[in-house]
């Protein structure tokens, strides 16, 4: 939507820019804060280093990506920028399919009626 609206109308495309931009900090650090705790305690700070290279990868790969699209497409035009935004979806989308294919199912955090129905009664508030 952002490509295809910027050429008719710009304040809408800036907006739906800053909104995407809120979006993708508003995620950011429970996406860390979710490999920190979803990685093996010894590995910890190596899975961190990978999680900040492929968010910095990203980050240099996408834009040269979305430069690419645009020239292949006749550079500054709707349908350009259109497709060059519309990349941006795709690879969403694909981040989204990964995430439920990997998504590790024996964490304890991931199944919390579970763990919630299995406790005593009262070990959470330390009583019995």
């Amino acid at each position: 939507m952002i490509g295809f609206a910027g050429a008719r109308a710009y304040p809408v495309a800036a907006g739906l820019v800053l909104l995407y931009g809120l979006f993708i900090w508003l995620d950011s650090s429970s996406l860390t804060a979710g490999a920190a705790g979803s990685a093996d305690p010894s590995r910890r700070g190596a899975t961190l280093a990978v999680h900040s290279m492929a968010g910095y990868a990203g980050g240099f790969v996408g834009p040269l990506m979305l430069g690419w699209i645009l020239d292949l497409s006749g550079g500054m035009s709707t349908v350009g920028w259109g497709l060059a935004f519309l990349h941006v979806a795709v690879v969403a989308l694909i981040g989204q399919i990964a995430f439920a294919a990997l998504r590790p199912r024996d964490l304890a955090g991931d199944q919390p009626a579970r763990a919630a129905a299995t406790e005593p009664r009262g070990a959470r508030l330390g009583t019995e």
